[in-house]
């Protein structure tokens, strides 16, 4: 079946999982309680991610720039239960210096959702 375009920019394809997330427990609650979601980009933030692996060197080369690689998907993807983004890039340097645990669990089932 051919879609229309009225089908493709409808659908629901923002697709999100639950990831345990119980070291950032709030104080007081149960940590096995702790959880939060991450989804697929859309398609601008998966070109903000691209260009963030980007770093220009002095001559015409551009060269890729890993640094921040995990904390950037995270703060592309993670989201509240309506898929709402939680964090904006400008936030990634905070969430680089977070527990490497958690940003690597978020990171993985964000990498697996994006491919």
């Amino acid at each position: 079946m051919a879609l229309t375009t009225e089908q493709i920019l409808s659908a629901d394809d923002l697709k999100k999982v639950r990831v345990d997330m119980p070291e950032w427990a709030p104080e007081g609650t149960d940590p096995a309680e702790a959880f939060g979601f991450v989804r697929r980009m859309t398609g601008d933030e998966l070109d903000e991610y691209e260009e963030a692996l980007r770093k220009k060197s002095d001559g015409n080369d551009t060269l890729t720039d890993y640094r921040g690689l995990r904390a950037t998907v995270v703060a592309l993807t993670a989201c509240d239960e309506n898929g709402v983004r939680l964090f904006t890039t400008a936030q990634v340097e905070a969430l680089c210096k977070k527990a490497g645990d958690p940003v690597k669990r978020l990171f993985t089932a964000a990498a697996d959702l994006n491919g």
